[in-house]
């Protein structure tokens, strides 16, 4: 193949090969808070909690509140854990494999048409669709164990067991140096917020 022809090949394949990567696009965000047509709040709080449940985090019981459901924190995967979905980001991967992170959820289900915002967040529940229909907002909060108990480390063992960075489980952190740790608060998880958010559309038909 003469050059002029592999010069107009590889232009060919490129174009291709642009236009497929455009083709292949995801799709819009959906808004966190969004609108769902189902006024069943307590079928979306069953549905929701197995989801959560299947996910390893524990919800608490008894709720809150009727509008909201709540998890324990989690104790976030390791890169190892490739079988968990609650670390969603490469970002948050290399964070999780040389810090040890916990993740809490919070989803509230209002009603626009009659409940107020919560004052716990900063964000308004949108207004109600001619039909009704319940807002859903997922929060999700990171924090990162400090490791001030370090200071009773005496040993090297004892100092890469801190500093390589992760414990995998909070009784192997009080193991090592007692009850009463301190979590630091990391900001919001939006990655995690947005697959919540899609797999509660998806499971509840929206």
């Amino acid at each position: 193949m003469h050059a002029p022809q592999r010069i107009v090949l590889m232009a060919c394949l490129a174009a291709a090969v642009i236009a497929t990567a455009g083709g292949c696009r995801p799709a819009s965000e959906p808004a966190n808070p969004t609108l769902v047509a189902s006024h069943d709040r307590l079928l979306i709080r069953q549905q929701v909690t197995e989801m959560l449940e299947d996910m390893f985090f524990e919800v608490e019981r008894p709720p809150r509140d009727l509008q909201r459901i709540d998890t324990l924190p989690l104790v976030s995967a390791h890169p190892t854990e490739f079988w968990r979905p609650d670390v969603r980001t490469f970002e948050d991967k290399v964070e999780s494999s040389l810090h040890t992170m916990r993740r809490t959820v919070t989803i509230f289900m209002r009603d626009p048409a009659q409940d107020e915002a919560s004052p716990s967040t900063p964000t308004a529940a949108p207004s109600a669709p001619a039909n009704g229909g319940l807002s859903i907002e997922v929060i999700v909060r990171k924090e990162r164990l400090a490791v001030a108990g370090a200071i009773n480390a005496t040993s090297a063992g004892d100092m890469y067991s801190v500093y390589s960075g992760r414990i995998r489980a909070l009784e192997d952190y009080e193991a090592h140096y007692g009850v009463g740790e301190t979590w630091v608060d990391h900001g919001r998880d939006a990655a995690l917020e947005q697959y919540l958010l899609k797999r509660i559309l998806k499971q509840i038909g929206s």
